[in-house]
């Protein structure tokens, strides 16, 4: 049982190379993995159906990117993602669409074999997820992430739904989403020891988010971004000491400030 619960949770998504252009907008898209990195000058790879298969166990989050790549600049593009909803009527209603941001990487990281790195720097590499809507600008594509978290509960089989992409009044493009809901379950015990790194130091906060340390924006910070790591099974934070305690020397030993 451990080893389905395993496979179920790192088997969730296939990588798809699947592209449609909307006829007379000049819009192409295309599903790609969510473990994929989307670059401001990837282009569709082939013509397809606009549908993306994944599967997923009970308690897991699943998700999905849609490319977008105008030929002209777009404003005002927004995403929506309906319930995904079986045969029987059973709707699952956790499904979050968020845009990618981009952020400048100046430099590649040291030592790293070239065949091994995902792009070249300085360049735009895709990060942060932001509130749509977005802009398109023409012949540079941007990427929609799909998050759908699959209830405890859910009855194992196929939930079916549609993501539709608007500019205004006007569709620029839509694209189903066929999520197999397994029998397995990710336990809500949490026994694995996963960490992702961060940075909540002034400075950083002042730069990036504009929320200087223990401000209110700061303790909102600190909420969201609390609520982030609980929704995706963090378990581990590497506590900042230098940050925390103040050391001095005096008299030949050493004192601390705790």
């Amino acid at each position: 049982m451990r080893c389905l619960r395993m496979f179920a949770l790192i088997a969730v998504c296939l990588t798809w190379s699947l592209a449609c252009r909307v006829p007379g907008q000049g819009v192409d898209s295309w599903f790609v993995d969510s473990l994929i990195k989307v670059f401001p000058f990837d282009a569709p790879t082939s013509a397809g159906s606009q549908t993306a298969e994944v599967w997923g166990a009970r308690n897991q989050h699943v998700s999905l990117q849609l490319a977008l790549r105008s030929s002209k600049p777009l404003t005002s593009v927004t995403a929506e993602c309906e319930p995904l909803k079986s045969a029987s009527g059973a709707a699952i209603q956790n499904v979050q669409v968020s845009a990618v941001g981009y952020v400048v990487v100046a430099t590649n990281s040291d030592d790293t074999p070239p065949e091994e790195l995902v792009g070249e720097a300085p360049g735009w590499y895709p990060d942060v997820l932001l509130d749509l809507p977005l802009e398109l600008k023409a012949n540079r594509t941007s990427a929609i992430r799909v998050t759908v978290h699959v209830p405890a509960d859910a009855a194992p089989g196929l939930y079916q739904g549609a993501l539709t992409i608007h500019a205004g009044q006007q569709e620029l493009a839509r694209a189903s989403i066929r999520l197999n809901v397994v029998a397995a379950q990710v336990p809500e015990e949490r026994n694995l020891k996963v960490t992702n790194w961060f940075n909540f130091e002034d400075r950083h906060c002042r730069q990036f988010f504009n929320a200087p340390q223990f401000s209110p924006e700061w303790w909102t910070l600190i909420e969201n971004m609390a609520r982030v790591m609980g929704d995706h099974r963090q378990s581990v934070i590497l506590t900042p000491l230098p940050s925390l305690i103040k050391a001095t020397a005096e008299g030949g030993q050493i004192h601390f400030d705790f």
